[in-house]
């Protein structure tokens, strides 16, 4: 594992420090504020870029045990909370899913220093205040979240990664049916509305109100946010005990006409395991000679994206590991040659090789480099995977 620590230690500054305003950017801002109807942009510290990062930290802490990932990610919470814990819209409910992991992983070791007891009381502070906001959310016609308030209805793959994990695991982990509702509906909803019928690949979104679907098919971190959104959401959902709570309900002389949240967690995790079969199945038809995914699916001889590799390898790893899809043998070989390839992108500890950032629909810039979501999902992917092939060589 000593390339996964390798990677902890750049991972874990750019969490510290990401985004950096360079003097040119500050000018930038600065000119706006003096110009009339013009806003300067600001730089987001509590978003998607640094909850990929955390969430790779956290992975690499439950392989590694290294107390410098899971020490960043403190750091992360404890300033997200004397920020207020901000929230403006869906990008930074990922934050929740930290929250709900670091708590997970401070109970489980029963941690009583000082710091880690901050951390736990931060934790659930900090979910509690996603959950909320989520819930006072306006939600569109159909009862989800939109993206962005100025396009009320527009809705972005990316959201499926954003927004449904951590509804899902704080609906079943706090019985709270409307959380857990909501990441289902949101879930099951873009399968219906917003993707390609002959490839089976996602849009990048669709308009709820028109029909109209949006940006280009197959775009490679689309399908990294849709395929990472249902295997995280399926995590929890698909663990819930059948008819234990019905049973529960009648021998206490109960109706059992209200369905509880376990019962719509299988129900929904019945539906969500055929659409990630489905959608696994669609995805790696597409995956390339060199083991490697393009920044488009469908781009076979296009730069290869290793934010697209690492979502799609995560999600997929995470469903095969779960035995949530059938055949899950099958992926052994496609993810032992995706973690072959994408390791020869990382450069000293850095993950390179991951486009820009987008900037809405079929805005997808071609510029190559090192970036959170690229060091985020590579981590958490290459950690889980190279661990099980190092125990399978040793078992052999």
């Amino acid at each position: 594992m000593s390339q996964i620590q390798e990677m902890i230690k750049p991972a874990a500054a750019m969490l510290d420090t990401y985004p950096v305003v360079t003097t040119k950017q500050k000018i930038k801002q600065w000119i706006k504020t003096c110009v009339p109807g013009m806003t300067p942009e600001k730089a987001e510290r509590y978003s998607w870029p640094q909850a990929l990062l955390a969430m790779g930290l956290l992975q690499a802490y439950e392989q590694t045990k290294d107390k410098t990932a899971l020490s960043s990610v403190f750091s992360y919470l404890r300033r997200w909370k004397n920020s207020g814990y901000p929230i403006s819209h869906v990008d930074h409910v990922m934050n929740g899913s930290v929250a709900l992991w670091t708590e997970e992983i401070l109970t489980r070791e029963k941690r009583e220093d000082a710091e880690s007891l901050e951390a736990l009381w931060i934790c659930r502070e900090g979910a509690d205040i996603c959950a909320g906001w989520i819930k006072a959310a306006k939600k569109t016609a159909d009862g989800i979240l939109a993206y962005r308030s100025q396009h009320p209805d527009w809705l972005f793959a990316d959201t499926l990664g954003m927004l449904c994990p951590f509804a899902c695991r704080y609906g079943v982990q706090k019985q709270d049916k409307e959380l857990l509702n909501l990441g289902i509906r949101q879930l099951e909803l873009f399968f219906q509305k917003g993707m390609d019928e002959k490839t089976g690949l996602p849009y990048h979104g669709y308009d709820e109100k028109n029909g109209m679907k949006y940006g280009i098919i197959g775009w490679g971190r689309a399908c990294g946010w849709m395929l990472l959104g249902l295997s995280q959401s399926l995590l929890w959902i698909s663990e819930q005990p059948a008819g234990a709570e019905q049973a529960d309900k009648l021998q206490a002389g109960q109706p059992a006409a209200q369905p509880s949240s376990q019962s719509v967690a299988r129900e929904g995790c019945n539906r969500l395991l055929l659409l990630q079969q489905q959608l696994l199945d669609s995805i790696f038809v597409w995956q390339r000679a060199d083991g490697g995914f393009s920044w488009q699916l469908q781009a076979q001889e296009g730069h290869r994206d290793t934010s697209a590799e690492g979502m799609i390898g995560y999600g997929a790893w995470l469903a095969a590991e779960t035995a949530a899809v059938q055949r899950s043998e099958q992926w052994s070989p496609a993810l032992s040659r995706l973690a072959a390839i994408m390791q020869t992108s990382i450069r000293d500890g850095r993950v390179t090789d991951c486009s820009g950032e987008c900037k809405g629909f079929a805005e997808y810039p071609q510029v190559y480099g090192t970036y959170p979501w690229g060091s985020g999902s590579a981590l958490a992917f290459l950690a889980v995977q190279l661990f099980r092939e190092e125990n399978n060589d040793r078992a052999e």
